[in-house]
């Protein structure tokens, strides 16, 4: 298990060298959502292709597919357009917080300790992100400090979390304790891309993500949306009663 001596020491060599963040920073910015899913999870309806090209259409220049508990989707997406997606997945752990792995190799278990899935992305390579903090989920305050020592990125702004204190919430907890912050789409659903996004300094893999975080900024339309939560709970419903995968298009 990584210790979080480990985690802080890490985080401040990163500070120690202010000429290498001089050069990040000066880099050209891009926009990213590193929250998405496709038909392979189960409450997503688009499928790779349609998120491939809705994120075209909506100048992403980089996405990160992190379907529920497989990597199927993302690999599909990244045949389609391998400069653009990431290879990511969304893990359920134990104690019911999701957390992000991404530049992920291999499929990570659900319900395993918060510390266990920690350990797995990095023994991967990957960068840890802790998705909607404080949205859906009671309990919050207890599982969110015991996950922001952790992690690498927290996302600040889901357009899903339509209940706006928890946005805002999260907002104020990161940049109090100065940890690098997203804006995701958590899309389902192709249209969503778009809501929500991150601006940062472009990078090409795990330490060079870690490294542009520090200067990224969540952005978003101004909205948060319900419908399409429904619509995922919906989806949710038919996958219960063994809905194919759309894996046509």
């Amino acid at each position: 298990m990584i210790a979080l001596s480990d985690i802080h020491a890490e985080r401040q060599r990163q500070d120690a060298n202010p000429d290498a963040h001089t050069r990040v920073a000066e880099q050209s910015s891009i926009r990213a959502d590193f929250h998405t899913h496709t038909c392979f999870s189960h409450d997503g309806h688009q499928t790779p292709r349609e998120l491939v090209e809705r994120a075209r259409d909506v100048q992403l220049d980089r996405v990160a597919v992190t379907d529920h508990h497989t990597l199927d989707g993302a690999l599909r997406a990244r045949d389609l357009d391998p400069e653009r997606i990431v290879i990511g997945e969304e893990i359920t752990t134990r104690c019911r917080t999701d957390i992000i792995g991404l530049f992920l190799t291999m499929r990570i278990a659900p319900r395993l300790s918060l510390e266990q899935v920690v350990d797995e992305i990095r023994a991967q390579g990957g960068v840890v992100y802790l998705p909607h903090p404080f949205a859906y989920i009671t309990g919050a305050r207890r599982r969110v400090d015991r996950a922001l020592s952790l992690v690498d990125i927290v996302e600040v702004w889901n357009s899903r979390a339509f209940y706006s204190p928890w946005n805002r919430r999260a907002v104020h907890e990161v940049r109090e304790r100065g940890i690098p912050e997203a804006g995701g789409s958590d899309a389902h659903f192709s249209a969503e891309l778009g809501r929500a996004w991150t601006v940062l300094p472009t990078f090409s893999d795990a330490p060079t993500l870690k490294r542009a975080a520090r200067y990224a900024r969540a952005q978003n339309d101004g909205h948060t949306y319900a419908l399409p939560f429904v619509g995922s709970i919906t989806c949710m419903a038919l996958s219960l009663i063994k809905r194919p995968i759309r894996t046509d298009r």
